[in-house]
């Protein structure tokens, strides 16, 4: 069958599997949608809005999951209904599932961590099939540009990059970013992660469990982290009902002063000055960091005896460089630290 048309089939719908890169088990049903799936067939019948294709005998359907849900409740296991077969690769199926579930769900922190581990897994999988980039197949080679690339993947497992490249849109980055995280956090309960609605919200949680669990090792148990969710999340709602919880990226800010003071048992003024003595550690951290880098380069310059890199100057990025001074001295203020910060290129 030609992969640009399609046939219609009697199927019976006990017959019909789900997409094999949709673990039903752990994708929520929105059962809302559901209920109006089956009053609009019982009103105007099946309309076919479901796509699938035919495997070793089977019909697996890549995208209308919720439509088979509605099926199920509405007719008897050995109804036939007319479903649109067509040929479809695995990442066509991948894709295809991947973008019902972000029109479905949108910011959806369990539906995403389910979507990308479920393509990483396929990816990583692929991978470990090919020696060499040039010997791969076509959906995996045109995700690197070299030999050297396909080989730095293989080896350490695909990243986000490689899993937006794979995507396109409408996916972002933080959102695979978020998904990554909590995947491969082996001190966090994923399920507790689930629990928050979106990814600002479930990241801010992971990395308040993690701060806490440094300072004091153990204090959040994985197996108390589902319970703890369900806490926070409740006083979450309460927070965004009196219009107290952030907005967007915010909002990982916000629930991580909630995981404080629900595990302290402190005040919010407590919580919120904790968050700035950890905030201020990090950047002195990453300060230090940045210090050695310079150091180091500017060693390697004198080292080479070059006055100028001129030439070169294309290779910095002195909008960044100019921020980063004006952020130093709006912070050094609040210190009571005054702080010039004015560049200019010299003249030749």
């Amino acid at each position: 069958m030609s992969p640009f048309t399609f046939k219609t089939m009697k199927v019976k719908i006990k017959d019909l599997r789900p997409n094999p890169y949709r673990d039903i088990k752990n994708y929520p049903i929105d059962r809302d949608k559901v209920q109006s799936l089956i009053e609009s067939i019982e009103q105007t019948g099946f309309w076919d809005n479901i796509l699938a294709r035919s495997v070793n005998g089977h019909i697996e359907i890549a995208y209308g999951h919720h439509r088979l849900e509605a099926l199920k409740k509405v007719f008897k296991p050995d109804d036939e209904v007319d479903i649109p077969v067509k040929t479809l690769d695995e990442p066509t199926m991948i894709r295809i599932m991947a973008n019902e579930n972000m029109q479905q769900w949108g910011n959806n922190i369990a539906v995403i961590i389910e979507t990308v581990k479920a393509i990483k897994n396929y990816l990583d999988a692929e991978l470990a099939k090919y020696e060499t980039w040039d010997t791969s197949n076509e959906s995996i080679k045109c995700l690197f540009e070299s030999q050297k690339a396909f080989e730095s993947t293989r080896g350490r497992g695909v990243g986000q990059t490689t899993i937006l490249k794979f995507l396109g849109e409408p996916w972002k980055q933080h959102m695979i970013q978020v998904a990554l995280s909590a995947i491969n956090d082996d001190n966090i309960n994923i399920e507790a992660i689930k629990i928050f609605g979106n990814t600002h919200r479930a990241n801010g949680f992971r990395i308040a469990v993690n701060e806490i669990n440094k300072e004091s090792p153990g204090k959040i148990p994985i197996e108390d982290q589902i319970g703890l969710a369900e806490r926070v999340m409740e006083r979450a709602k309460m927070a965004q009902e009196n219009g107290d919880l952030g907005q967007g990226g915010q909002q990982h800010k916000s629930i991580k002063t909630i995981v404080r003071q629900e595990v302290e048992g402190i005040d919010e003024f407590t919580s919120v000055l904790m968050e700035l003595e950890i905030g201020i550690s990090s950047i002195t951290n990453e300060v230090k960091q940045l210090k050695d880098k310079i150091l180091s380069f500017n060693g390697k310059l004198h080292e080479m005896d070059i006055e100028t890199i001129k030439p070169l100057s294309s290779m910095f990025a002195m909008q960044e460089f100019t921020e980063l001074l004006h952020g130093i001295k709006t912070l050094s203020e609040y210190f009571g630290v005054q702080f010039n910060n004015q560049i200019s290129q010299k003249d030749d």
